[in-house]
């Protein structure tokens, strides 16, 4: 086939030409003033730089655009069209670069249709009707386990439908979106398979700007999605089998609530099952068809996943506002089509919005294991993010940590999260500018840090329960409350935890300025039984080698190391323990700096008597001994720098901490009596 080959031809006449073959640029293209290019039977390639403005026009009737060189302006304020308007054939997007065009038109006719295979930005993209079920496809050609493409447009016209394939996305440029036409955008999302766990949802789509589960389809065939089944079974041991493997799927509607604003307890979930419409941004519930690791292609993730949850309507744009008071929370979620900045979404509060609304803190929820509907049966808590990042989810009912992710910055297309007001309210925006382009479940969709300082810290109570708590190094922050950096706890206070404590406010995730050899933060226990709770480190990220860490007991005058190796343990009385325990810093040249030598002692308990070694003779003025409950069992005044030193008591088996001074200094060990 020849090639018309152009070198810095500029095209400026109010005219058309016509071309019956590839049609190859590599100067410098100028299609103006209304000037029609088309190309009837071959690709267009571009390997120059193509300009179009003042309605220019490109008409691709039969082959591709090809871009491997500079295709449109990347601002998009020269008006240029192009047209895909073939017949009976499939025309590609394709190329080594992203075409920028103000105009993109898939108006083909017959079996035919457009298939975007890079990424592209467009103002206004219109979809034509031709006979197939999806019009214009965005699909990644790529063998990734991870793919998906970026779509930007503000405008469509959607005569026809739409198909996001994978983790491909839509992107709005502007403050809102203008949709017309009655075809539909088809992205797919996966969710929980189990048919008695819950997801938080939201829709990314619209149908009359509102959503209903009734839209949602079944999309394990790609090219074909059907309508799910519904039905309604409230069956507590599930012994009615109603989601086992049916095509399409059935999902059950007894499980679909939703949280408006409003309370802040379990009464205030309303029920919406697949009929009662919501408007956009709301998040709601929904539980898995009893179908997992569903196959279809492109699919990755975990096996216990439904892999084909399809939402098929208008694509959602613009702001969706809300209003919070004071005590209340919300079930809201990503309305958009692409991944939502967390970040973003709370600096935005903290500098734009006078009452900020909520607290800075973002929840979401995990569901980990349960067999049946029965409420106190299932597995599942509230995960946690801010601007520090993000903490795993804690079980509802136990308060031991259940979950298996901490949520990163860029929460996924339709993930819900609940949001708690602050102590004034006010309102809360979801706004285009918070969207971004990450792909879910590799590099780009984790808060990836490389500076930052973290350390998580773990506490274990006696019944073996958890809670993992984010202390975040982050400068310009402060030790008392800061918006959006410091996570208060979302959850129930019946259960053995520890926390954080600002300003006599609970938290889970906490950011400090800078780690000092002063830096005393305090941490609020409180143990529903009694018995030995333990700390201890399970992350350090990017710590300073000069910075050493310790747990401070108050009642005892324990100050004990805690590092990945050696954690701390006590016994602690079932109560609440407030103003006692200490987490502390130091650099490592101060550190011990007011305490004895602990390898100068060895203390060991035989014949009613503890025993001191103490080989360097130094002076110690007083000694104390404590249970594990910080009682003192016996005070006695030594004043001696003998190498052997006995203190008479009776002790029952147990164990046990001595403490001994020596003018300004002390000392702290643990013994055991058995």
């Amino acid at each position: 086939m020849k090639k018309h080959i152009l070198f810095g031809l500029a095209i400026l006449a109010a005219a058309s030409v016509k071309v019956y073959a590839q049609f190859v640029n590599n100067g410098n293209l100028v299609i103006s003033n209304n000037f029609s290019l088309v190309v009837s039977q071959g690709d267009f390639q571009n390997n120059g730089t193509v300009t179009m403005k003042n309605d220019g026009k490109l008409y691709l009737r039969q082959g591709d655009l090809v871009n491997d060189g500079n295709f449109g302006d990347p601002t998009l304020t020269q008006t240029g069209h192009v047209y895909f308007d073939g017949t009976d054939v499939v025309q590609e997007i394709r190329g080594a670069n992203e075409p920028y065009i103000y105009s993109l038109h898939a108006v083909q006719s017959g079996n035919a249709y457009v298939e975007q295979k890079i990424n592209v930005t467009t103002y206004a993209i219109e979809v034509g009707d031709a006979d197939n079920m999806f019009d214009y496809k965005v699909k990644d050609p790529s063998t990734d386990d991870i793919k998906g493409l970026r779509l930007y447009a503000d405008e469509f016209t959607l005569n026809g439908n739409l198909r996001l394939y994978d983790d491909s996305q839509i992107l709005q440029k502007g403050d809102g979106i203008t949709v017309t036409g009655s075809g539909k955008v088809y992205r797919d999302q996966m969710g929980h398979g189990n048919k008695y766990w819950y997801n938080y949802w939201c829709s990314p789509v619209n149908r009359d700007g509102e959503w209903k589960l009734a839209y949602l389809m079944d999309g394990r065939d790609p090219e074909n999605p059907q309508d799910i089944n519904w039905v309604y079974e409230r069956d507590a041991d599930g012994a009615n089998e109603v989601n086992s493997g049916q095509n399409p799927a059935n999902l059950n509607s007894a499980w679909v609530y939703y949280f408006p604003a409003g309370g802040n307890d379990y009464n205030n979930w309303q029920y919406i099952g697949d009929s009662v419409t919501i408007t956009p941004g709301f998040g709601y519930t929904m539980k898995g068809p009893d179908i997992q690791n569903a196959a279809r292609p492109g699919t990755t993730g975990p096996t216990n996943q439904f892999k084909a949850y399809t939402f098929a309507g208008s694509p959602n744009g613009g702001t969706y506002t809300f209003s919070l008071n004071a005590d209340e929370i919300i079930l809201l979620g990503n309305p958009y089509l692409s991944a939502f900045d967390a970040n973003d979404f709370i600096n935005y509060h903290d500098n734009n919005v006078s009452n900020k609304g909520f607290n800075g803190t973002l929840y979401f929820w995990e569901h980990v294991d349960g067999s049946d509907h029965i409420l106190r049966n299932y597995v599942g808590g509230y995960a946690t993010y801010n601007l520090s990042g993000g903490s795993p989810a804690r079980d509802w009912q136990t308060d031991s940590i259940v979950g298996t992710k901490e949520p990163q910055r860029y929460i996924p297309v339709a993930q819900g999260f609940f949001l708690m007001a602050d102590d004034d309210g006010g309102t809360i925006e979801l706004r285009n500018d918070f969207q971004e382009f990450y792909r879910e479940d590799n590099n780009q969709s984790v808060f990836m840090r490389t500076t930052d300082t973290d350390i998580r810290i773990k506490f274990t109570d006696p019944e073996g329960l958890q809670r993992e708590l984010l202390l975040a190094v982050r400068p310009g922050t402060t030790l008392g409350f800061d918006w959006g950096w410091d996570g208060p706890f979302f959850g129930d206070s019946r259960y053995s935890d520890m926390h954080f404590v600002i300003d006599d406010r609970n938290y889970v995730i906490q950011a400090i300025p800078e780690l000092t050899s002063d830096l005393r933060l305090p941490l609020h226990i409180f143990t529903r039984t009694s018995g030995s709770v333990r700390i201890e480190v399970s992350e350090l990220l990017n710590v300073p080698s000069d910075v050493e860490m310790y747990i401070e007991d108050t009642q005892t005058g324990m100050t004990e190391p805690l590092t990945l190796q050696n954690d701390f343990r006590t016994y602690l009385q079932a109560g609440d323990y407030t103003n006692r325990f200490y987490l502390v810093f130091r650099p490592a040249e101060t550190t011990k700096a007011d305490e004895l030598n602990q390898n100068a002692f060895t203390v060991y308990y035989a014949d009613d008597m503890i025993r001191i070694t103490n080989p360097e003779g130094i002076q110690i003025d007083r000694a104390y001994v404590f249970d594990l409950t910080g009682k003192v069992i016996k005070e006695a005044d030594l004043h001696t720098d003998a190498k052997q030193i006995q203190v008479p008591v009776s002790l029952k088996t147990g164990v046990y901490l001595l403490q001994v001074t020596s003018g300004h200094k002390k000392l702290a060990k643990k013994f055991i009596v058995d």
